[in-house]
């Protein structure tokens, strides 16, 4: 599960105790370090622009981060990492 703008790691560590496999990214260097102190994997990068291959991630979470993305490039970078027969409608709210 992925989760766009993770903050201080709050969802990460709901995900987690769900049972879920998170990796968490944000663009701020302080929520960043905050995640990776209570044991989150977490990268710097944009909504824009996920490092990570099509179609990887089973999940996708991002709560209040899109308007302050390109929504558009956002919202398709999303769909492109979801693994196919995930539609962003079907992922789960924790």
């Amino acid at each position: 599960m992925l989760e766009v703008g993770c903050g201080l790691g709050a969802q990460l560590t709901a995900l987690r105790e769900a049972g879920c496999q998170t990796i968490g990214l944000d663009l701020a260097p302080e929520a960043v370090r905050a995640s990776r102190a209570i044991g989150h994997p977490v990268i710097i990068a944009e909504a824009e622009s996920l490092p990570f291959r099509g179609e990887s991630c089973h999940g996708v979470l991002c709560k209040v981060v899109l308007p302050y993305t390109d929504e558009r490039r956002a919202i398709a970078e999303i769909a492109r990492v979801l693994a196919q027969g995930v539609s962003p409608s079907s992922t789960s709210m924790v």
